[in-house]
């Protein structure tokens, strides 16, 4: 607009320990002018352990080279496993009955890297197994500046002369040059996990595979601590402003051992076809324009086709069980088509994965009709009444607790006043995935409707 624009950023809203947002206030010219934009936060550096690979995160991705041997020094993947390793049974000797899952599924094994009859088992019992099985699933943190005598969290070296007085002198060949210990909080001070009661968790490496628990790169190691210093000091501008008050740099690592799909967040982002997915109001411009014509009007900025959502074509995932007329539970009136709504999940994917945003439609009162202005029944409605109101999914994340979501803007809200403009498209816009393959999640808006998805619309580029 040819106005410059000035920027304030309090270094407080950088601490991972207060807030994992950034609110920025810019203003034109004057301060009496002056908006607030909120922009989610992630960590500049993080780490990922699948059971098969530890990860090193950018800003919550996987940067550079991934698997590119060649660049070593730019590749963010490494080899990795947890706990002792289990032999592979023969299958001819032993009845089938009496195999665990796992075991039965040999072909799905994850593998040891040093011997091909040996695998890890990386299930709830097994991770309950002090000194033998895996790392427990969960959200931990360590330290990556380094150690010193008197400070017990951060990156250890191992040489011969300390190991010589501290433990048995083939400890490098199974704990390798480097380690670091991983704390349950924030504060880098408590290392038992609570559901299982194990604690003393490191990373480290060691001629072969196998710990009592921890994360174990073998001969990974020195490549990853290698990585993780070239990391910190490119990002040491950025990591001092969240150093805590012993100096120490502490980022977040993350252990699941159950297939994760990749974070999308599209808000703000350019679509391939060159459009924005932005937020707005069904409520601009002082009218009262339908929801449904809002969400396609975000479709249509965000690049794709005026045709996209039509009615013909929609998953239809939810029904309302019209014999349930008193009923106001919507686990009880709403009848869930599990195929249609996991074949509905699998499309929605597939479109956040290319880069676009999602219209469905979603419940959230029993039999409610949607008027016009005019009078009219509105008509992408009129089938049933199942759907009360129409929002754009724009994201796919997890929580802390490892369950997906998906994220979502709700256009059912003012842009004037704020607030609400904040909750239109809220963090906490989430409706989660449950086992029958629906979407629950309540909306930030000030009605504060809970909404199960009964439709997804088709986009058409």
């Amino acid at each position: 607009i040819g106005e410059k624009l000035e920027f304030h950023i309090q270094k407080e809203w950088l601490d991972i320990n207060k807030t994992q947002y950034l609110y920025i206030y810019a203003y034109l010219n004057t301060p009496s002018t002056k908006t607030s934009l909120c922009i989610t936060m992630q960590y500049p550096l993080s780490l990922r352990f699948n059971g098969k690979e530890l990860q090193i995160l950018e800003w919550g991705e996987v940067k550079g080279d991934r698997l590119d041997s060649a660049k070593l020094d730019k590749n963010k993947i490494f080899i990795a496993r947890s706990g002792k390793p289990l032999s592979i049974p023969n299958p001819s000797n032993i009845e089938s009955n009496t195999l665990s899952t796992t075991q039965q599924n040999i072909n799905n094994l994850i593998l040891n890297p040093n011997n091909s009859k040996e695998y890890f088992d990386y299930s709830k019992e097994r991770q309950k197994e002090k000194d033998k099985g895996a790392m427990p699933e969960g959200i931990y943190y360590i330290d990556i500046t380094q150690s010193t005598d008197d400070k017990p969290s951060g990156i250890r070296t191992l040489n011969q002369s300390t190991i010589s007085q501290i433990i048995q002198g083939d400890r490098q060949n199974k704990w390798g040059k480097y380690n670091i210990p991983i704390y349950t909080n924030k504060d880098c001070t408590n290392t038992t996990e609570s559901n299982t009661q194990r604690n003393d968790f490191y990373i480290h490496g060691g001629e072969s595979y196998g710990d009592n628990g921890g994360i174990d790169l073998s001969k990974e190691d020195t490549r990853f601590f290698q990585v993780l210093e070239s990391l910190r000091q490119e990002y040491k501008d950025i990591l001092e402003y969240i150093k805590d008050d012993k100096g120490r740099i502490i980022i977040r690592l993350e252990v699941g051992y159950e297939e994760r799909k990749s974070e999308i967040d599209l808000r703000g982002k350019k679509t391939p076809n060159g459009g924005i997915v932005e937020w707005i109001s069904q409520f601009d411009n002082g009218g009262g324009t339908a929801c449904f014509d809002t969400c396609k009007k975000i479709l249509v900025n965000s690049g794709l086709s005026s045709n996209s959502a039509s009615p013909t074509t929609r998953f239809q995932v939810a029904k309302e069980n019209k014999k349930l007329l008193q009923s106001t539970n919507q686990s009880e009136y709403l009848i869930i088509d599990v195929q249609t709504a996991k074949d509905g999940i699998a499309y929605l994917d597939s479109e956040l994965e290319s880069g676009y945003p999602v219209l469905v439609g979603v419940d959230y009162e029993f039999d409610r009709k949607i008027k016009l202005k005019n009078g009219k029944i509105d008509y992408p409605n009129k089938t049933d009444y199942t759907t009360d109101h129409y929002i754009v999914i724009v994201g796919r994340k997890y929580d802390d607790k490892k369950n997906l979501y998906y994220l979502f803007y709700d256009v059912g809200t003012n842009s004037i006043n704020e607030k609400q403009y904040k909750a239109g498209s809220n963090d906490n816009n989430r409706l989660f995935l449950q086992n029958d393959y629906s979407l629950r999640g309540q909306s930030q808006i000030p009605s504060k409707h809970f909404y199960v998805v009964t439709q997804i619309r088709r986009n058409i580029r």
